[in-house]
């Protein structure tokens, strides 16, 4: 029975610069979603509620974007702190926006014998680990496109690595092939 394995990305981590030095001080005293814990983070967070991403700021200029479900929720996330420090008399360049990791969670919606998976998988080249007593899912890594993956045996699936939004399709494949569905 084929059985189709159904995602949605959880969390894009992406990066860029604003190519100017950022006075952390004056954007925490001045703009009200942000918040400093240095004790966690040196840099600043600035959160951002639609869409719900999250970015950190450091000093130097660069950001770091989480959170976000999309390349579009990514950028409209930039665009708009942006825009809240343009009114503190910045000028942001809009730099390319630089994937760093994309989290899928991914489910096939039925039980997995990760221990027969595994076995049917040893004699080939795969990158696989099942250690039941250790872990309760099966651990694979792939080369190309790099990723990682944790299937458990409820057919839930997380894949994490992934460096670009065409990766996606080649990941579900990966994990089809491994899983021989």
């Amino acid at each position: 029975m084929a059985h189709k394995i159904k995602y949605q990305i959880k969390n894009i981590v992406a990066v860029t610069s604003t190519d100017e030095k950022l006075d952390l001080d004056l954007i925490k005293k001045i703009l009200p979603n942000v918040h400093h814990d240095p004790k966690k983070y040196n840099g600043l967070v600035y959160k951002i509620s639609d869409p719900k991403v999250t970015v950190l700021l450091n000093w130097s200029g660069k950001i770091i974007i989480v959170g976000g479900k999309s390349i579009k929720s990514t950028t409209q996330a930039r665009n708009i702190f942006y825009e809240d420090i343009k009114k503190l008399g910045y000028h942001p360049q809009k730099n390319n926006i630089s994937i760093k990791n994309i989290v899928l969670l991914a489910n096939i919606e039925t039980e997995l014998d990760l221990k027969k998976i595994f076995e049917s998988n040893i004699s080939t080249n795969l990158e696989l680990e099942y250690e039941m007593e250790i872990f309760p899912g099966l651990i694979f890594k792939n080369k190309e496109p790099k990723f990682g993956a944790v299937i458990f045996k409820t057919g839930k699936i997380m894949i994490a690595g992934l460096k670009k939004m065409d990766d996606i399709v080649e990941s579900i494949e990966c994990i089809q092939n491994i899983l021989k569905i």
